[in-house]
């Protein structure tokens, strides 16, 4: 960990407060002209700040009303056999695996409970837009025998799955390893995946577009490996990588929080290598620490026990997520959760696992820096922080503010549901 000066920040505001000074100093000195002209200038820079937040505000006040008036019904099965509650096999846990149970598995449940108590579900069939089977597929991967077998089969025979051909049926697995064309072969999902291609599948990255940027639209070039890219459903959602809302506490994003943070940028990783030629990346912000303690006081290191980690965590203004073995990190998800600025270096992060994307724009609530940057300057590049306006560290917040209340089922004025809802209307189709 580092620590060094502190940050100050620039903008209308700190203009605004030295206009006001400047007023007091020439107001003792009897000059009224420029008076006059100080404290109009000083009320202009006032309706422009309080401009800005009202169009934000509007704009907020209106998605969160499209999202309070959703009117989208699901039914949530609850065919034992789904749901596998209470079998046993589900005890017999694989030590390999319990991270996945631990992590991703933890996120679905707790989307799932979300679901289940929602007014939006409804008991019958014929009123549904969307069908919902809460398969425990993390639990079932975790598990001795990793046997889907069961749930799968049970689910093919249910009625609406038969009508809909699993059209509008929307399955909640976030396990990183489950939906990918290299890992398909390993469980017993193998027989399964050409069975449900027509199902919408809710993961922590989006393989549908991220399939179609490559190969239809040529957004950009891939040259990350040999994996092959082509999805397993017809359908995908993104929700990122997320965990248990156990694991962290909800710190609500505010300005007075920022301000109140004496970090200037929080990031931890492992002193190991990663794949996929990352680990230039994930160790480039160490570099930035080492200019002779000119840098902001931060917290930034190869790691730190769980306790202090936390406190660290929580109390920063900026945290800083970089790509590592793929484009996303469950790093971003922790950090929305605690309320920290996310400064992202990872290029492909926006089209590879955007989180709710029909209703939250990644670039709003965070600071994108570019990967080959950060790499080259990261001195310079993370400094460029130092630069941002109060009314843009504002604006950020109050997004930040938003995107906790999409993203977190815990959250006191949770917008889950309906944003995930949305999400799986809209979610579009391999091409």
């Amino acid at each position: 960990m580092i620590c060094t000066r502190r940050i100050s920040y620039r903008g209308t505001r700190f203009i605004s407060i030295m206009l006001f000074v400047a007023l007091v100093v020439c107001a003792s000195f009897s000059l009224t002209y420029s008076e006059t002209r100080v404290y109009e200038i000083y009320l202009r820079l006032r309706r422009q700040e309080a401009l800005k937040d009202t169009v934000v505000e509007d704009a907020l006040s209106t998605i969160t009303q499209s999202l309070q008036e959703v009117t989208i019904r699901f039914y949530m099965y609850d065919h034992p056999n789904l749901t596998m509650a209470g079998n046993k096999a589900l005890d017999r846990k694989r030590r390999k695996m319990l991270h996945f149970l631990n992590l991703e598995g933890a996120n679905d449940k707790q989307m799932l409970e979300a679901l289940a108590k929602s007014p939006l579900r409804t008991y019958n069939t014929s009123e549904a837009d969307l069908f919902i089977p809460p398969i425990p597929m993390a639990s079932i991967l975790a598990s001795r025998d990793a046997n889907f077998n069961l749930p799968m089969q049970t689910l093919f025979e249910q009625e609406p799955f038969k009508k809909h051909q699993g059209n509008k049926h929307v399955l909640v697995s976030t396990t990183f390893s489950l939906y990918r064309q290299i890992y398909r072969s390993f469980t017993d999902m193998k027989h399964w995946y050409h069975k449900m291609f027509n199902m919408t599948v809710v993961q922590s990255w989006d393989p549908v577009p991220y399939h179609n940027a490559i190969y239809l639209h040529k957004t950009f070039d891939y040259s990350s490996g040999n994996e092959d890219l082509r999805p397993l459903s017809r359908r995908s959602v993104s929700v990122g990588l997320g965990m248990s809302n156990k694991e962290m506490n909800l710190g609500f994003a505010s300005v007075e929080k920022f301000h109140n943070s004496s970090n200037f940028i929080f990031y931890q990783t492992r002193s190991t290598n990663f794949f996929n030629n990352s680990t230039i990346y994930r160790h480039a912000p160490m570099n930035a620490t080492q200019d002779n303690g000119s840098f902001p006081k931060s917290c930034i290191g190869y790691g730190l026990d769980p306790q202090t980690w936390k406190h660290e965590f929580k109390n920063s203004k900026f945290c800083l997520m970089v790509r590592g073995d793929s484009p996303h990190s469950k790093a971003l998800w922790i950090i929305i959760r605690v309320g920290c600025i996310p400064v992202i270096a990872s290029n492909l992060l926006p089209i590879y696992a955007p989180m709710f994307k029909s209703t939250l724009n990644m670039s709003d609530y965070s600071v994108m820096v570019d990967e080959e940057d950060l790499v080259n300057d990261p001195t310079t590049t993370l400094l460029k922080l130092n630069d941002m306006s109060e009314d843009e560290i504002r604006v950020k917040i109050r997004h930040l503010a938003f995107a906790q209340r999409v993203i977190f089922t815990d959250h006191p004025r949770s917008l889950f549901v309906p944003a995930f809802l949305k999400e799986a209307i809209l979610a579009p189709e391999v091409l």
